[in-house]
């Protein structure tokens, strides 16, 4: 797996903010980066094989997934991909690549990954309403939302991140607990 996969060419940007792929990311990203067949993802999104296994190909094509390993099941080889990235970045040296274009396709993906996030949390959000409503149930869910400053000087700042980076590993690991334990966390750093 790379640190930090870089989109250098209108191409590269086209392929990774593609809302559809954005999906498939997310899907792997859901499930803790474990490696997963098309028909894993297929089942996921409820999609035909074929058109994820075209969208897997263009990932793969770009660097942003890669083939982990492959099963013999009954006489079928099953293809077992993988996330291959932890950040992402835009580095374009292409002279005729439009910015408003690398902009546009840019805000197309944030504002995909923001409104999926947002939706996951309105809807668990509701559901913490039907389970205090009926009082026979034993689990508790909850959501949490908090925003805040924080200030930092550059050391401190990639400090904060090598920390956050640490901490999200660790619990990031699927581990043996409760299903009240599993959270999902969706996070935004940003200057103002």
């Amino acid at each position: 797996m790379i640190e930090k996969l870089i989109l250098k060419t209108k191409e590269e940007i086209k392929t990774m903010t593609d809302p559809y792929r954005v999906d498939i990311i997310q899907v792997f990203r859901k499930n803790n980066n474990t490696s997963l067949t098309v028909k894993d993802i297929s089942n996921e999104l409820n999609e035909p094989h074929g058109k994820i296994y075209y969208h897997i190909k263009k990932l793969e094509k770009i660097g942003a997934l890669t083939l982990d390993h492959t099963e013999n099941i009954n006489g079928i080889t099953a293809k077992y991909y993988r996330l291959n990235f932890k950040e992402m970045a835009i580095k374009h040296k292409e002279k005729d690549l439009n910015k408003e274009l690398e902009l546009n396709h840019t805000l197309n993906m944030i504002s995909k990954f923001y409104d999926d996030s947002k939706n996951s949390f309105i809807s668990n959000l509701k559901n913490v309403e039907e389970y205090e409503d009926q009082s026979f149930k034993t689990v508790k869910k909850e959501c949490r939302l908090t925003s805040s400053n924080l200030y930092f000087t550059k050391e401190s700042y990639e400090e904060f991140f090598k920390e956050l980076d640490d901490l999200i590993k660790k619990y990031s690991k699927e581990q043996k607990c409760n299903e009240e334990f599993k959270k999902t966390l969706f996070l935004s750093i940003y200057s103002e």
